[in-house]
Formats: C-alpha cells, structure tokens, sequence
C-alpha cells in the first residue's frame, strides 16, 4: 500500500511547527484518483488506444480492492492520445525515461488564502518544499507519485483554513534523447518552464483547496488533495536544419558588416 503522509505533534513546544495549514499530499482521496500522463508519443510508441481516465481509474480502482467507478478526476471522459501513464519502474523500459518514475519530480505549489474564494494567479503560486516526491517505481501505481511520510509538517504559508494550488511534474534526471530528441533535466518547475528540452506539466489550480487548521494536537484526518489528472509537454526543441540555418544567417549579417 502507498505510503500516506502521517502529521503528529511531537510536544506542545512543537505547536510553531503548525502555524500553517496542512493537508494530506496524495493523488487519491475516498471518491477520486488523479493520474499523471506522458506527452503525446505517437511517434515513438505504438499505442492499441487511447489512454482514457476511465480504463485507468477502474485499474487503479482494482489494485485498491474497491469497487470499480469513473473516479478519476476532472470528472468525465479524459483522453490522452499517445500517452503512457509515467513511472511504475525503478528503470527505463519500452518506452525509455517515461517508465522510470525515479527521474520524474513531483511538487505542489500554492500559496494560502483568508476565504477560499479569491483566486491566485497560478504564475503566483510558490514551490511547497516539503509535499516534494518522484513517480511510483514499483509497478503497482503507475501514474501516481510517492506520497511522502514526514513527522513534522510547516504548512502552506499564509493558510489556515484554504489554499490556491496546483500539483506539477517535471523530468530532473540526466540529459538524454528520446527518439532522437533532445531531453533536458532541471531541478525547478521555473526551470523547466523556461528551458528547451524541459518535459513539464501542471494540473488545472484548485481555488480554496481546504486545509487542517493548526491545533493541539494536530488532526489526523487531513483534508484530501484536489488536484486533477494531466499530461505533460516538452518545451520545443529546435529542428537542426533550423538551428543551421540560423548559423548561417548570422554569419552572412557579419560577413556583409565587416565588407561594409
């Protein structure tokens, strides 16, 4: 079974500890699963359908023991076309660095509010360092990332009660190729927002996403994560015939400069 994010209070002198809200960093919640998606490989991968939220939320419904049901969120028919769900394996496999959920960084952003109301910008939104985990590598939760157990939790600056957030996923591992694309590891989702070869996602914002308001001691009962599922896209990488030309373009303006 996942390992589920467990808050405890070591001692009242810990209370600062809990200034902030807190909730329960998981992709799955009593009503829902949410599931993250490769970019579109029709190119390199030959795919016997569309990867759909609902053939994988009734898997991911098995593998729990629970009744089958269109759980995955956003609600309704989601299709992926050309996409793998991402991990499950501690290596790269057929379709190479997507199946290898070491290589994939997972972190939420957000960022606290009063009302649960009032939307953030989600450009706005700020890295929450400690829900920060990588992609399921045993196979059995494909799709999913690693919920991560800690002690203490600091909370989501600025929220007692809501939060605006988002979950996002980028590739962090080495620089490599994929069907002969270059593919560029980063270590930030402002990193890979910016950089060409970066393979990143985000999933729609929550807007007033609950929190477990601070307290002695703490709730146990964490409200569940929101977030959807989504897919990921690589910034684009130019073609080389493009690249050349643009060489040759450069040297010809100097050339003619250094005529004139």
């Amino acid at each position: 079974m996942k390992k589920i994010l467990l808050t405890s209070l070591i001692s009242v002198g810990a209370l600062g500890v809990y200034a902030q809200g807190t909730l329960e960093f998981s992709d799955y919640g009593s009503t829902y699963f949410s599931h993250i998606f490769s970019p579109n490989l029709t190119s390199a991968v030959t795919m016997s359908a569309p990867v759909t939220q609902d053939n994988v939320s009734a898997a991911a419904a098995t593998s729990f023991g629970m009744p089958s049901y269109d759980s995955d969120s956003p609600a309704g028919t989601q299709t992926y076309p050309g996409s793998v769900l991402l991990g499950g394996s501690a290596a790269n496999g057929a379709q190479g660095i997507f199946n290898n959920g070491s290589l994939w960084t997972v972190q939420l952003q957000g960022v606290g509010e009063a009302n649960g109301t009032t939307p953030v910008a989600v450009s706005s939104l700020n890295p929450i360092t400690q829900y920060t985990t990588t992609l399921d590598t045993s196979g059995s939760y494909t799709g999913q990332f690693n919920s991560p157990s800690f002690v203490t939790d600091p909370g989501i600056s600025g929220g007692s009660a809501f939060a605006d957030v988002a979950l996002a996923c980028w590739y962090s591992g080495p620089n490599t190729t994929f069907n002969g694309v270059p593919v560029v590891g980063v270590s930030s989702l402002a990193a890979a927002e910016t950089t060409v070869g970066a393979i990143w996602g985000e999933s729609a914002e929550v807007v007033g996403q609950p929190l477990n308001p601070p307290a002695v001691p703490p709730n146990p009962i964490q409200p569940d994560l929101e977030t959807t599922s989504f897919d990921l896209t690589q910034n684009s990488v130019p073609e080389p015939t493009t690249v050349a030309l643009g060489v040759m373009a450069a040297s010809a303006f100097l050339a003619r400069r250094r005529k004139s």
